[in-house]
């Protein structure tokens, strides 16, 4: 087992073995289909219970009734959560207290932020190959193996540290190698892909000196796991401005990402991994955002510095330099400031509820109409999209106030979350006028009955809100797999085009209230 093995001879102690059900976990993750995925779920017992447990917390159930299926909790949270889940229910696993300076929590506090950044650079580098999650989650588990090992040994590696030696230098200093050989060697040992193993072996080595026998792709890893090492840092490192520099530039030379959407996935990443925190117990760890921290520090800087005008005389050399220093980070804040008027609105599209109604939002909306329409297709499903327009709000706005918008929409998505399914998908869109709905395993003629009771809920609080009988209009698309021509699969984008032609429809002939459509543009009123 080459180091490892040489160091247990020499401390006489045995290998600490990797959790059963996180080599499974592992294992699956990066081998197994989605369908595999959820078979294999539903046979291990302690994670379906984990994945059902957080599909019913208050964010995600909210009033409905318990959720008791896997099916419907793959439904509620989605795949890639779901995937996420797994991978962190391994820190569960390998956690213990400790009453020394070294820190589970911390530790895996870190790598879950590492998944959460490495899943939003997946959404703006493809291609973005699985693995790469699991590498940022386990690329400095070496450090939590010499530590179970000898923590004798990795204490003296955290006070060489303490007194200004990087983490590579004082692991060498005291065992002779360093954490990524060590992640590399004891995770070998589960099969796992030959390129997530290069992977965590170089991803501290500098590129510029790898070996000419290191594949290019490896080369390209490494420049992801190097970028999520930087941005973590802004957050966990001791030099936070510093790594967050070099997150920008590192971002901006090798991935030609603009400094807008670098300052989004920083700004964006504590509501992430916040998440994950509750989730897996650390709490102590909740983040708040790179510009709120500015903010703070800058605060701080600005009270050190009235305490220093009281001693003026004394400390003039040390005041100016403080001085310099609120002065650029008031510029810094001023360019920051202007970004996040920026990206506001991007924000919006990470957080997948809408801020007023505590609906999902249209990003989210067709993230998932897009899962929903691939899962009907894989496992022969029916499914029905609808599409609904409030009639005249935009009018009855500018008659009454914003906050009178505020309260009719409260209250209009609090009734129609009651007639829905848990399973359902409700969105609230950019335009307030339009809600989108999405119902999984249902006909057209389920989503007419659908379409009714929400006709009778709109009209219901248009008039306990607004005292004017208004309703709204609704286009009903059903998808059925049993009916299509399996090789021409409709994108999310002729799907809503189909629906605002239907609802065109109903506006200019308004003799209805609703209809279906056909994906083969066959209309049927009713």
């Amino acid at each position: 087992m080459g180091e490892i093995e040489a160091l247990l001879k020499n401390l006489n102690r045995e290998l600490p073995p990797f959790p059963e059900v996180g080599v499974k976990i592992l294992q699956n993750l990066l081998f197994k289909e989605e369908r595999e995925l959820f078979e294999f779920l539903n046979t291990e017992e302690e994670l379906w219970n984990f994945i059902i447990s957080v599909s019913n917390l208050p964010k995600f159930r909210k009033a409905s009734p318990p959720i008791e299926d896997l099916r419907k909790a793959f439904l509620v949270l989605g795949d890639d959560l779901i995937k996420n889940l797994l991978l962190g229910y391994i820190t569960f696993k390998i956690r213990k207290e400790t009453f020394d300076s070294f820190s589970f929590p911390k530790f895996w506090a870190r790598a879950i932020l590492n998944l959460s950044l490495s899943h939003l650079l997946s959404s703006l580098l493809t291609p973005y190959p699985f693995h790469l999650h699991v590498a940022s989650f386990l690329m400095d588990f070496g450090i939590v193996v010499l530590y179970l090992i000898s923590p004798e040994g990795y204490l003296k590696v955290l006070s060489l540290k303490s007194m200004g030696k990087d983490t590579l230098s004082a692991e060498k200093e005291v065992f002779g190698f360093t954490h990524p050989e060590v992640s590399a060697e004891y995770l070998e040992n589960f099969s796992l892909p030959r390129r997530l193993i290069l992977d965590l072996y170089y991803h501290h080595y500098p590129l510029e000196d790898l070996p000419e026998e290191v594949p290019f792709y490896i080369l390209e890893d490494l420049k992801i796991l190097k970028l999520i090492d930087y941005g973590v840092g802004a957050y966990f490192g001791k030099d936070r401005e510093e790594n967050y520099e070099n997150f920008k530039n590192l971002a901006k030379l090798w991935f030609n990402l603009d400094e807008r959407e670098n300052f989004k996935l920083i700004e964006t990443l504590p509501a992430i991994g916040n998440l994950y925190f509750e989730i897996f117990k650390l709490e102590e760890f909740f983040l708040i955002p790179y510009s709120k921290w500015l903010e703070e520090k800058e605060r701080e800087i600005k009270k050190i510095t009235e305490e220093l005008q009281k001693e003026a005389q004394k400390g003039a050399e040390l005041l100016k330099s403080y001085e310099r220093e609120i002065y650029k980070l008031w510029k810094e804040k001023e360019n920051l400031l202007n970004q996040i008027k920026i990206t506001e609105k991007k924000l919006k599209e990470v957080n997948p509820f809408h801020e007023l109604t505590g609906l999902y939002n249209e990003g989210y909306f067709k993230k998932r109409l897009k899962e929903e329409i691939l899962r009907a297709k894989r496992y022969k499903r029916i499914l029905s999209v609808l599409l609904v327009n409030l009639e005249d709000l935009e009018e009855l706005i500018k008659k009454f106030d914003f906050s009178v918008e505020d309260t009719f929409l409260k209250k209009l998505s609090q009734n129609l979350l009651k007639n829905l399914r848990r399973v359902d998908i409700i969105a609230h869109f950019k335009d307030p006028s339009f809600l989108g709905i999405i119902l999984p395993e249902t006909p057209s003629s389920g989503a007419v009955v659908v379409a009714r009771k929400i006709l009778k809920v709109i009209e219901t609080v248009y008039l306990e809100v607004f005292k004017e009988k208004k309703s709204a209009f609704i286009s009903i698309l059903t998808y059925d797999s049993a009916h299509l021509d399996p090789k021409k699969e409709p994108s999310v984008e002729i799907i809503l085009k189909l629906l605002n032609s239907g609802l065109n429809l109903l506006k200019n002939t308004k003799q209805s209230r609703f209809l279906v459509l056909r994906l083969d543009r066959e209309l049927e009123s009713r």
